[in-house]
């Protein structure tokens, strides 16, 4: 099970991401009741010192002949997807700190992060391992610099109900090889089990140190904005200009039956292309910009690899469900971390393809269809 740097407190019963964001701040019982895009501006601060702590470590690789200064190390020796590096543990513990000192929430927020069991979380108050920056509240970031982002659209939520995911390198295995520009850190808010803001922080947006990282931010029904470098918006991308055919779809480099499955489909079924990419929330934040129409991926690691970059993709008007068309579960309390399993398929606002049709799509191929028995029956039996 997901161990928890705090732990998750007993969330009230599940509300779809649509109630949320209509239900009127006034309507919601409380104990401590926050801002949730008081919060939001918290994690982009969060999420920026957690990028200047892997810009650290990659600016030490460079001066080192491009050697890592500490062994990688992995969780899994048999996947190399489970590296583990200075720039997480450091990214993560930076993340943390910020958030935990914030007031009104200070140490009673709930954050969940991916590298919890490899770190000593009591490094996290030792302000001797952490730089001048993380040991002070942080100054809010103003939100309204974001033209497409509402600051109407804050609700005032009791903090029981909220829990932060972070996952502080997302695409260890890409930074480890020198993919630099594939590596982000993932900062994302879960109100009542489901995704409803997050950050997500692009340390290296021209593949190397020459630019400062860029900051993606979103809200459900709020909008989103970016901060440093321009990202490529959906409504610039003239992706029906693209070389390659469409539908286009960002995938990773699995050879697994039901992986492959799905690319025949979008190849052969509706005609279109596979593109590779690395890290969960790269091909999801690919697919919510309109650099692609599409992403579908069997498996993932944990909430924290879905929930930033899926409140963003709702945020941009795209949509994002398991591999089944159901709503992904997994940032629930007490959620199974099989959820896993059931995958990911995200499509952006104005995709060639629609989501209930690709969803139709893959669901005809019985490699879909056994996997996703298989994960019902995983989850079902909790292994």
């Amino acid at each position: 099970m997901m161990k928890p740097l705090r732990s998750l407190a007993t969330f009230l019963a599940l509300l779809s991401v649509d109630a949320l964001v209509s239900q009127p701040a006034s309507t919601i019982t409380t104990t401590t009741r926050v801002s949730l895009q008081d919060l939001l501006s918290t994690c982009i601060v969060a999420c920026q010192c957690g990028c200047d702590e892997i810009r650290a470590v990659q600016q030490a690789r460079q001066a080192n002949d491009g050697q890592l200064e500490q062994q990688v190390q992995f969780k899994d020796v048999t996947d190399p997807k489970s590296a583990l590096t200075e720039a997480d543990q450091r990214a993560q513990q930076a993340i943390v700190s910020v958030l935990q000192q914030q007031q009104p929430w200070g140490p009673a927020l709930t954050i969940v992060g991916e590298e919890d069991e490899e770190n000593d979380t009591s490094k996290t108050s030792n302000e001797e391992m952490l730089s001048p920056k993380q040991q002070r509240p942080q100054p809010s970031i103003d939100l309204s610099a974001g033209e497409h982002f509402s600051q109407d659209k804050d609700m005032q939520v009791d903090l029981a109900d909220v829990t932060v995911f972070v996952d502080p390198v997302d695409g260890t295995r890409e930074f480890v090889e020198g993919r630099l520009h594939n590596c982000q850190a993932l900062v994302g808010i879960a109100l009542k089990g489901q995704a409803i803001a997050g950050v997500i922080g692009i340390p290296f947006p021209t593949n190397d140190l020459s630019s400062p990282a860029t900051i993606v931010y979103g809200q459900v029904g709020a909008g989103y904005g970016v901060i440093g470098a321009a990202a490529e918006l959906p409504e610039s991308k003239a992706n029906s200009n693209h070389p390659q055919k469409r539908p286009i779809m960002a995938s990773g480099d699995s050879t697994i039956a039901v992986m492959t499955a799905a690319k025949n489909i979008i190849e052969t079924q509706l005609g279109g292309t596979n593109v590779l990419y690395g890290g969960a929330g790269n091909k999801i934040l690919a697919t919510a910009l309109g650099h692609v129409d599409c992403v579908v991926q069997h498996k993932f690691g944990g909430p924290w690899d879905t929930c930033a970059p899926q409140a963003i993709c709702h945020s941009m008007g795209g949509t994002m469900t398991d591999m089944a068309g159901d709503p992904i579960r997994i940032h629930e309390a007490d959620a199974s971390p099989k959820w896993n399993r059931m995958g990911f398929v995200a499509t952006y606002a104005n995709s060639c393809v629609g989501h209930e049709e690709l969803i139709q799509s893959l669901q005809q191929a019985d490699e879909v269809q056994s996997y996703l028995a298989e994960g019902r029956a995983m989850i079902a039996n909790n292994k």
